[in-house]
């Protein structure tokens, strides 16, 4: 069983200046709050899959889309979101199957010397196999 999957990680908050809440009309009491999402297998995240953004006023604690906000709030939450990094924490599974791929090239590598070393070198009781085109062979 494989569990895979999308995630969300709070990224980072900040008041958005001169917008008003679209509920109460109270001015500059909006704030943003920037989710990083990322695909995951098995809870270690591979890589980030896009941002999205939640929007509360703090007088009268209510939740918006951006759809909802007028312009000024969707301008202050373009440049905010733009200024938002992805942390390189979200790049973890794809390091880690980096990682895995050096090690089976560098393992195979040291595979391949040691299998021309004993090939240089026989000693007693080896048992060499050798392939033509009919048959095995195996000789000692």
């Amino acid at each position: 069983m494989i569990v895979y999957g999308y995630r969300s990680t709070h990224l980072k908050s900040a008041p958005l200046p001169n917008t008003k809440c679209p509920n109460c009309e109270t001015p500059n009491q909006m704030t943003a709050s920037v989710y990083g999402r990322h695909v995951h297998i098995f809870w270690i995240p591979l890589f980030p899959a896009g941002k999205t953004g939640v929007f509360e006023c703090q007088h009268c604690h209510k939740g918006f889309k951006k759809k909802e906000l007028n312009d000024d709030g969707k301008m202050a939450y373009k440049n905010f979101k733009g200024s938002v990094k992805t942390p390189i924490w979200k790049y973890s599974g794809l390091a880690l199957i980096a990682i895995v791929i050096a090690f089976a090239f560098y393992s195979n590598s040291q595979d391949k010397a040691r299998t021309a070393e004993y090939l240089e070198q026989p000693a007693m009781f080896d048992v060499y196999t050798f392939r033509t085109e009919q048959n095995y062979y195996s000789t000692f």
